[in-house]
Parts: structure tokens; sequence; C-alpha cells
């Protein structure tokens, strides 16, 4: 799981923003994966109060 699978809930939620029916100002984009996260998501979710990647470890309870 990458930096394009952010990038393209970003855009995703800006499309719906864009449209002005819905308010998107607390969206939160949320990644899961059972294989792990690249260094460019990592980093994003360091540098984004916005994004959250969960793995394995958060889902059983060991993180």
């Amino acid at each position: 799981m990458g930096i394009a699978h952010i990038e393209r809930l970003r855009h995703i939620r800006d499309l719906i923003a864009g449209s002005g029916r819905y308010d998107t100002t607390g969206t939160r984009l949320i990644c899961f994966s059972g294989t792990g996260f690249g260094d460019r998501a990592l980093a994003q979710e360091a540098a984004s109060p916005d994004v959250h990647l969960i793995g394995l470890p958060a889902l059983y309870g060991r993180a």
C-alpha cells in the first residue's frame, strides 16, 4: 500500500467536496493493509492529521 492509494482517496474527497453536496472538512483518509505501507505513505501519515494507516497489528490489538 503506497502513496498512490492516499492520493486516490484525497482526489475522491476533493471531487465530493467540489460537488457542494457534502461537507468533507472532517473527512479522514484511512487505508488498511495486511502487508504494510510504503515509506512515502508512512511519511504522509506523519505529516497529515487526516491520514491514518491501519496495519495488521492495530487490527488485532497488538499496536
